[in-house]
């Protein structure tokens, strides 16, 4: 089963986008990310996997599409 998260809509809340607009502060909470590096719009983290499967780690890339102005 598929699940969707709107993020606008009727009942858009800036703030979300703020949270979600921060590698920092999400990917650690969301999925214990670690080394998470930010050069512009551009990041990568190191997440490290399940003991079940050894000491592995997956590297990720990603492009930040949102930036508050604070």
């Amino acid at each position: 089963m598929e699940e969707k998260i709107e993020l606008y809509g009727n009942d858009y809340d800036e703030k979300l986008s703020i949270i979600f607009a921060d590698p920092k502060f999400l990917l650690p909470n969301l999925v214990g990310a670690l080394n998470i590096e930010v050069k512009g719009s551009d990041f990568s983290a190191e997440i490290p996997l399940s003991t079940l499967l050894g000491k592995a780690t997956i590297v990720i890339y990603g492009k930040i599409l949102y930036r508050p102005i604070l």
